[in-house]
């Protein structure tokens, strides 16, 4: 009788505790991770602006003035500082292949030991990065710029735009999405670059983040909350209730996540948004990756570092 009383009394508990903003009362739940930050002259490296989950337990991340982080959780984390220019974007392919790319064109190179510099000729920023293989890869930034690498060097492919290039994904080489400010979006079909409904975006507002699950459909992500769906020519705009900046999209299978500014997290469907869980309002969020169906990994300012699951 005291077990029934005991367990009875939980749920109600727990049933309270669900009215709390963000709290995830059952099932998997977001947990933060204290990651081992050292000090190298004075200065404190800790603003994370995306990760790469490669494997159970090892993720890279990235951050300002040249951090990249491998979180090892069944070993010794290790601590990269290749350059001094801040990393936007990490992308990895195998244990021994990846990619990283940051301010003043800086194009980074994992061989399994080393975060090597590659020469692009480009100075300004570049904001993504996506490795189809080791002799495939895309980067995306400021002035409209596209990066192709072909296993040999890193050559500017025309986009046809001035817009500052946020983000690229795609599902092959040969069908590469980009966004950027203004709502432009650009298709790459494995011959040119075309803007998708040209002279008519579906926004006007900067896309941050996009997430392809097939080909002709896609989510994307912005400013003033914004959230939609692309499906071969139909948009569908999932509300979100927040007219905050949203960073970072996501989605595997049924679970889909996208992050923003004041640490807020939203799990998606097709159909709506809700609040999942609130880092604080002072930690902005910048990258979320589902890796399963289960699992997801997410990082963001001041050393934020979360695993759901």
């Amino acid at each position: 009788m005291r077990r029934l009383l005991f367990a009875f009394t939980t749920i109600l508990l727990l049933a309270g505790l669900s009215c709390e903003e963000g709290y995830v009362p059952l099932g998997p739940i977001w947990q933060e991770i204290e990651l081992n930050f050292e000090v190298f002259d004075d200065v404190v490296y800790e603003d994370l602006k995306d990760l790469a989950p490669f494997g159970l337990n090892d993720v890279w991340l990235v951050g300002e003035n040249g951090l990249v982080y491998h979180y090892r959780a069944d070993e010794d984390d290790e601590l990269f500082i290749p350059c001094d220019w801040t990393l936007f974007a990490v992308d990895m392919r195998s244990p021994i292949n990846g990619f990283a790319c940051g301010e003043m064109g800086t194009v980074l190179y994992y061989s399994g030991y080393l975060w090597e510099i590659q020469p692009t000729g480009f100075w300004g920023n570049l904001y993504d990065i996506i490795m189809f293989s080791w002799d495939d890869a895309w980067a995306v930034g400021e002035g409209g710029t596209i990066m192709h690498y072909d296993g040999e060097s890193w050559k500017e492919v025309p986009s046809g735009t001035t817009e500052s290039l946020r983000c690229v994904h795609g599902l092959s080489g040969d069908d590469v999405w980009i966004c950027g400010t203004g709502g432009i979006i650009l298709h790459w079909d494995g011959g040119t670059v075309s803007e998708l409904e040209p002279g008519s975006h579906h926004t006007s507002y900067t896309i941050n983040s996009i997430k392809q699950v097939e080909p002709g459909n896609f989510y994307v992500c912005g400013e003033h909350g914004f959230l939609a769906e692309y499906n071969h020519g139909v948009w569908t705009d999932i509300p979100t209730d927040t007219y905050l900046g949203l960073n970072s999209i996501d989605i595997n299978g049924d679970l889909g996540f996208v992050v923003g500014n004041e640490g807020r997290i939203l799990s998606f469907d097709s159909e709506s948004a809700e609040l999942n869980y609130i880092v604080s309002e002072g930690h902005m969020l910048n990258s979320v990756v589902v890796t399963s169906p289960n699992e997801a990994w997410a990082c963001g300012n001041y050393g934020k570092f979360l695993r759901y699951r």
